[in-house]
């Protein structure tokens, strides 16, 4: 905001027009209108005296009930003016910041007289309902005169929270590497598959997965068999999120992007907690990368996530093409975070059903309707029958229960 001249000219002006009228007036015609040319040329210097008395005694006193506020808390926000003086403040006008520049929402201003010995409180109830940066506090204090001839500003401040997204616990999740050697499904004990190193061929037996199927072999022998690969002391993922803007119309954005950061979140926190090297990968104008390979790695990986805006960027798919022709990806299984229908991702995961690395897709369906959905789960039903792992989540409620339900079944 531009600063205001403390002077104001066009007041003093129309004041000083005013004042010489009076003196004309006495001089000429009365003296009782030349006395009231005294009164007024003595009244403004009262009108200084008063309000640099007031500018300098007074005070303010900002509280809040946290200095962490969690996505979803309520921040508690107390401001107090209170005058010290014997006689009331001429005129204190007040601005509060904007809470998030999103949703554009600010507090009330506020023009107030302070009463002698009073005070001015007001108290507010600041809702986190997304994660993201939440200003809060004071952006401007202004104190005038009786004539409103002057005005200097206070210096202020205010606080800058950053909320962060919710750390949800998953305790079975691991698709793509379930043949692990001595551990259960789900849960990645001892050593994880090379791909890279094909080791021998195993007859298939019901209940095995599908994917190392070696379908040359299947097509010339008339019976499945699996390839066998060699272990490596430590898996790795490679997580690839999707930045995009949702391109849904009438949802909330806020709420889309904050389930797919939290789905993010929570399988980063899984993989790490099992000491699983993970490396996640986004789009954008300035490109986001972590990796990791233990618990002791997600709080990095946490505080980053502030960086994490959502913006008009290009798609996962070309981030991960980009990094295979690079050779820089060296994950066994990979993983696609998107909230966008994107053919050319699904295009990819179709042609990568019977390769051997393993292929994920996480996608966040939060702000879709009932129907669109069903639509979606038609189309990610064709993709499974063929050897797909496609893993809608439903909404940010559901992010738990969505992800684990294919080892609860």
């Amino acid at each position: 905001m531009k600063d205001q001249f403390p002077i104001r000219v066009q007041a003093i002006g129309i004041y000083l027009f005013c004042a010489f009228i009076a003196f004309l007036g006495g001089a000429y015609f009365d003296p009782i209108i030349l006395a009231l040319f005294i009164v007024l040329i003595l009244f403004p210097l009262l009108s200084i005296a008063l309000f640099l008395a007031s500018y300098f005694n007074l005070k303010f006193t900002q509280n809040f009930s946290t200095e962490h506020p969690m996505k979803g808390e309520i921040v508690k926000y107390k401001i107090v003016f209170a005058n010290e003086l014997s006689f009331p403040f001429p005129f204190v006008h007040i601005k509060f910041m904007a809470i998030t520049p999103e949703q554009a929402y600010t507090l009330p201003e506020y023009s107030v007289y302070i009463k002698r010995k009073g005070e001015f409180t007001e108290e507010f109830e600041i809702q986190c309902p997304y994660r993201g940066i939440y200003n809060v506090g004071l952006e401007q204090v202004i104190v005038r005169d009786m004539l409103h001839f002057f005005q200097l500003k206070l210096k202020v401040w205010h606080k800058t929270f950053y909320v962060y997204p919710r750390i949800l616990l998953l305790q079975r999740f691991f698709p793509g590497l379930e043949d692990v050697e001595g551990g259960e499904k789900g849960l990645p004990y001892g050593g994880n598959p090379d791909y890279s190193m094909f080791d021998q061929l195993k007859e298939y037996r019901p209940g095995e997965t599908i994917k190392h199927i070696y379908w040359k072999k299947f097509a010339i022998m008339g019976r499945p068999v699996l390839k066998e690969f060699d272990t490596t002391p430590q898996p790795a993922v490679c997580l690839y999120f999707d930045l995009r803007k949702p391109v849904e119309k009438n949802v909330e954005e806020l709420e889309i992007e904050d389930t797919s950061v939290e789905i993010l979140v929570a399988m980063t926190k899984f993989f790490l907690d099992h000491d699983i090297k993970t490396v996640v990968r986004t789009g954008g104008r300035e490109m986001y990368s972590f990796e990791g390979k233990e618990a002791s790695d997600f709080n990095t990986f946490y505080n980053s996530t502030s960086s994490l805006m959502f913006q008009d960027t290009f798609s996962i798919t070309q981030v991960y093409s980009s990094d295979e022709k690079r050779k820089q990806m060296e994950a066994h299984a990979v993983f696609f975070v998107t909230h966008i229908l994107d053919l050319e991702l699904f295009n990819l995961i179709q042609a990568s059903i019977n390769t051997d690395l393993s292929y994920t897709v996480i996608f966040n369906q939060s702000g879709f309707t009932s129907e669109q959905r069903q639509r979606n789960e038609d189309f990610f039903y064709s993709l499974r029958n063929q050897g797909a792992t496609i893993i809608p989540v439903n909404s940010s409620k559901t992010i738990i229960e969505d992800l684990e339900r294919e080892f609860h079944e």
